[in-house]
């Protein structure tokens, strides 16, 4: 059972978002152009999320940027933010696929916001291995995404 299962779309990009309700593993794949609109939304799909935690629940989480072509800064502050302050909320963030100026700017608030549990890569095994899944968890997540099983 889905926790969260939300998407987004507009003529630049689109997303798709689930938490799993059994074991709290989230994944987000992100396609298209970066946006500020898309960050809001996204931001509005964690806000249900975490609304929707028991006390005490934290999720585990991977973020798949390979296939996203731009972020602009403001959004990644944004999204820094809010991980900032709900950050009783993860248990272990694993964004892989990131440019690598894009994770420079997110290490930099994350280490700032001393968040340990939040680790970028550059592959999606390491991003797995980094969460103690499986190899090809995320596949396996994207099933959840695609047939709402």
């Amino acid at each position: 059972m889905l926790l969260v299962d939300d998407s987004w779309r507009d003529d630049g990009g689109f997303f798709r978002f689930v938490v799993v309700e059994e074991s709290l593993i989230g994944v987000v794949r992100f396609n298209g152009r970066g946006s500020m609109g898309g960050t809001r939304a996204f931001l509005g799909m964690l806000e249900t999320a975490a609304a929707r935690l028991e006390p005490g629940q934290q999720t585990r989480s991977v973020v798949d940027m390979t296939r996203l072509t731009g972020t602009p800064l403001s959004a990644q502050l944004v999204l820094g933010k809010w991980l900032l302050k709900n950050r009783g909320t993860v248990k272990q963030l694993a964004v892989f696929g990131a440019r690598p100026w894009e994770r420079r700017i997110a290490k930099g608030i994350c280490k700032l916001g001393r968040l340990k549990a939040v680790g970028f890569f550059k592959y999606e095994d390491e991003a797995t291995d980094f969460l103690g899944l499986p190899r090809g968890a995320v596949e396996t997540l994207a099933y959840y995404e695609h047939s709402g099983a």
